[in-house]
């Protein structure tokens, strides 16, 4: 006969099952009555504080705001400027106005060139970075732009 059998810390003595689920039911609280329990079961009441507060603040980041709606509700607006009279056309935008004055200084078509970036150097003043495709060779440079009246324009 084994020398627990009988005693009242063998938690399986009699032969049944009640005497196993009390002593698994007070298993935490004999824990909680060590140092090492009580710092453990501090830092899982911590841990699931600090779970629970990240999954709330991540649970309501993603709604957008009134702010955030899509720009299609916007109303359309018109594809380019309104040309009045007898005018030539002209280049909408500073990087379309770049490519076609580097296009011409180079000697090339203005679909061989294209524009990279943009550089804002003051109120009405910008750069354009752009790159003309010459096969093998690919140039690139910067165009000094300034904003006229009646559009942008190279500074050179």
């Amino acid at each position: 006969m084994s020398p627990l059998a009988g005693s009242s810390r063998d938690p399986w003595a009699g032969g049944s099952g009640a005497g196993l689920a009390v002593w698994l039911l007070s298993l935490p609280l004999r824990l909680l009555a060590t140092g090492l329990g009580r710092r453990l079961a501090t830092v899982a009441v911590l841990t699931t504080l600090f779970v629970v507060g990240i999954s709330a603040l991540y649970e309501h980041a993603d709604r957008p705001t009134a702010n955030a709606l899509p720009a299609a509700t916007s109303a359309p607006r018109p594809a380019g400027r309104v040309r009045q009279g007898p005018e030539a056309p002209r280049p909408d935008g500073p990087g379309a106005v770049a490519v076609a004055w580097y296009a011409g200084r180079l000697g090339v078509t203005p679909g061989r060139v294209h524009p990279l970036g943009t550089e804002r150097l003051g109120p009405g003043r910008l750069r354009v970075l752009v790159l003309a495709d010459l096969g093998k060779r690919q140039p690139t440079a910067w165009v000094a732009l300034r904003r006229t009246p009646g559009g942008w324009a190279a500074a050179r």
